[in-house]
């Protein structure tokens, strides 16, 4: 007689299950009884030669069915052929997306790498921006707390710097300190400030200026940097040169009377449009233009305007990296600032338009002698800017209406829950008013914010110039004379909308003085 086993185990070399009564002990692992017998005693193996499963600790699981043993042989390789099918296309599909995941990437990569090398120099340093944004693929869906910023200094212990914050940190952004490391190992710490411009509603990344005043201090000949600390970071804001051309400005008085500044020019630009709208603003008054390449400039536009860049009369700035970022009117505001602290050592005005516009003196005969009967101002404010024909309201010739501009006829209205029917508005921030967005003409000396073409808050001591000053009118007519257009095309289509501009005989000599200049230095 065999040892009983203990409770829950199972030795197979020990316990051969019988055939039947009496029947000889089978080998170990030899298996026999007839597949129909389902006795009452089958034994640890199961009944009909179908073996059981005995798990240590557990015991025997029921014995599997004939039934599926059959089903598993008939349909078997079947299931095993569809398996594969599914696995072989789960790899496939993986591979797929690998690859396009991996060309996404290097597209990126390229992208980011093209742009910078469009990047040039924003004030003083090559390439200054936040370094930390570059490690994160989709920079425009994260948050920080500056990127993509200029540095001037606007006065000689003042230096201001203008970039994109995130909207979502301005409750919780703070700047905590800006330190001047002279080249000369003077350490000065300055007094800090944080500015907003204007409210960007409804976009992630908004314009913020940053001002330190270092109480005059700093010696402007020996270069040095200044560090700024914003939101527990500290970056290098602002990099100047032993002998950089800041300490001849700040000891000069400015060499320009009159900057221009146009909006970032995002859209397929025309070279010879461009190279025609320069003529006519230099034949008014302008003597240095400021543009920001958005995106819409390429080569064969910069070479139709090669003469001007050659006389330093046009400078280009790349500002092509504000695509990464979500930001209004592809950083207008930014732009504006850019300028402004850029023109302060240089230009005593600015004048800010897009390049597909056009204004024209009317009286005083001339631009120097309106921005000199205004030097005391800290702002003008001339034209309408009209963006769509749903936004257009009243602009119907009536008799005393007649003879002025088409847009300086109109009234446009901003689609905003804050915007009432009053004069003026609720919110100036959102609503113009009824004479329309205006353009600035900003006192580089008397203005550090302003607002993105809008009618500047009358109380501050500037000056809304009428039609009988200057007047405003789209660059695209002059070559299409009044053509209908999406723009408020039922007073696009009046015949006489550009008679001022193609009668004036004196404008057009200066003009033609120009071109000649102009295209003389081109075809050496």
């Amino acid at each position: 007689m065999q040892p009983m086993q203990p409770a829950g185990e199972f030795d197979l070399h020990r316990i051969s299950p019988k055939s039947g009564p009496g029947g000889p002990p089978q080998r170990p692992g030899q298996f026999r009884g007839g597949g129909r017998n389902r006795g009452s005693n089958p034994g640890p193996l199961g009944g009909g030669g179908i073996p059981a499963i005995v798990i240590p600790g557990i015991g025997q699981l029921p014995p599997i069915p004939p039934r599926v043993i059959k089903f598993i042989r008939k349909f078997g390789p079947l299931i095993l052929i569809i398996t594969l099918l599914f696995a072989v296309q789960y790899l496939l599909v993986s591979i797929y997306m690998n690859v396009r995941r991996i060309k996404s990437d290097v597209k990126e990569q390229c992208a980011s790498l093209q742009a910078d090398l469009n990047l040039t120099a924003w004030g003083h340093m090559e390439g200054v921006r936040n370094e930390n944004w570059q490690q994160h693929r989709m920079v425009g869906r994260g948050t920080y707390g500056l990127v993509q910023w200029s540095a001037y200094r606007i006065q000689e212990g003042v230096v201001v710097g203008v970039g994109f914050g995130a909207t979502l940190l301005r409750s919780h952004r703070k700047i905590t300190s800006c330190t001047w490391h002279g080249a000369d190992g003077v350490t000065i710490l300055g007094d800090p400030s944080l500015h907003y411009p204007r409210d960007e509603p409804h976009e992630q990344y908004e314009t913020i200026v940053i001002r330190c005043d270092l109480r005059g201090k700093v010696v402007t000949n020996l270069g040095g940097y200044l560090v700024v600390g914003i939101d527990n970071e500290h970056i290098i804001l602002y990099r100047e040169d032993r002998d950089s051309p800041t300490h001849s400005l700040l000891s000069s008085t400015h060499p320009y009377g009159a900057s221009f500044c146009t909006y970032p020019m995002a859209d397929p630009v025309d070279g010879a449009r461009l190279r025609d709208w320069l003529h006519v603003h230099r034949a008014y008054g302008a003597e240095h233009v400021v543009g920001y390449d958005a995106g819409g400039v390429d080569r064969a536009a910069l070479q139709e305007v090669k003469g001007f860049l050659d006389d330093r009369f046009l400078e280009v700035l790349p500002m092509r990296d504000v695509v990464h970022f979500r930001v209004q009117a592809q950083g207008k505001l930014m732009a504006m600032h850019d300028c402004l602290y850029r023109s302060t050592l240089t230009s005593s005005w600015v004048v800010f338009l897009d390049w597909d516009d056009i204004f024209h003196i009317i009286s005083p005969p001339s631009l120097s002698e309106l921005l000199s009967q205004h030097r005391n101002v800290p702002w003008l404010t001339y034209g309408c800017q009209v963006w769509g024909t749903k936004l257009c309201m009243g602009t119907k010739v009536s008799s005393r209406t007649k003879g002025l501009m088409p847009q300086e006829r109109m009234t446009w209205h901003w689609p905003h829950f804050l915007c009432s029917e009053g004069d003026p508005p609720v919110d100036a921030n959102f609503c113009p008013g009824t004479r329309g967005h205006r353009y600035i003409m900003a006192n580089t000396a008397k203005v550090f914010l302003m607002g993105e073409s809008e009618v500047v808050d009358p109380r501050t001591g500037g000056v809304d110039l009428s039609v009988e000053s200057v007047r405003h009118e789209r660059f695209e007519n002059i070559h299409k004379r009044g053509a209908d257009r999406d723009w408020c095309s039922e007073v696009y289509s009046e015949k006489d909308s550009v008679e001022w501009w193609v009668k004036d005989g004196k404008m057009q000599t200066r003009l033609e003085v120009i071109r000649k200049k102009v295209y003389a230095k081109e075809s050496r």
